[in-house]
C-alpha cells in the first residue's frame, strides 16, 4: 500500500486498497534468497512502503495472514499448488 500522510499505522484498520504492488527486482531476489535460507517453501514477508518509496523489511512470518486479501488475490491456491509441487517455480504475490 503506497504510503499516505493520513493512513493509520496498522494496515489492517484501512482495508479499501488492496492492490497487488511490483517489487523492484533487487528486493524480490533478496527475499526469496531469505526464504530458501531459512530452508522453506513460503514466507510471508511484512515490508513497509515510506513517504520517500524507501522499502523496509519488518519480518518474515511462515504463517503469514493473507485470508482478508482472498477477494483480491487467491493467494491460498497458489500456495497449495505450489506446496504441493503443482508449481515448480516461486510463488509471488505481493499486496
Amino acid at each position: 500500500m503506497p504510503y499516505k500522510e493520513d493512513n493509520p499505522i496498522d494496515f489492517r484498520l484501512n482495508r479499501n486498497e488492496v492492490k497487488e504492488f511490483k517489487l523492484p527486482n533487487n528486493i524480490e531476489e533478496k527475499l526469496i534468497e531469505l526464504v530458501k535460507k531459512l530452508g522453506l517453501r513460503f514466507a510471508s514477508c511484512d515490508l513497509v512502503l515510506d513517504k520517500n518509496d524507501e522499502i523496509y523489511f519488518l519480518e518474515s512470518n511462515v504463517q503469514g495472514n493473507w485470508l482478508w486479501t482472498e477477494t483480491n488475490f487467491n493467494i491460498s491456491e497458489a500456495i497449495a499448488d505450489a506446496l504441493l509441487e503443482k508449481q515448480e517455480k516461486q510463488v509471488k504475490i505481493y499486496i
